[in-house]
């Protein structure tokens, strides 16, 4: 095989070898732009579930300061929401009528 030949031959390979890299990238490109979508629709989410959460977690304002009050499952006034649903049998909507049917 003559120098030329062989050059060729290399420079083939070569480009063969940068389309090959070129349909990796336009690959990663998309599968990136996907992942970003999905990021943005995972903020979305949670940006209305921390807003929704923000309103349940301060639905009650304080007797003294009239400021908001937070409040957790297991805290006094967590305990006292509990203890004041199961005492009045609240339930949903749909399990409360088939209940009573």
């Amino acid at each position: 095989m003559s120098l030329g030949e062989a050059l060729y031959k290399e420079i083939e390979q070569l480009r063969a070898r940068v389309l090959e890299l070129e349909r990796e990238r336009d690959s990663l490109k998309e599968r990136l732009q996907i992942a970003e979508e999905h990021l943005e629709v995972i903020a979305e989410d949670l940006n209305e579930a921390t807003s929704k959460l923000h309103q349940y977690l301060e639905m009650f304002s304080c007797v003294v300061c009239g400021k908001p009050m937070s409040w957790e499952p297991n805290d006094n006034l967590g305990q006292a929401l509990k203890a004041f649903v199961k005492e009045k049998r609240y339930g949903h909507s749909a399990c409360v009528n088939q209940r009573k049917a």
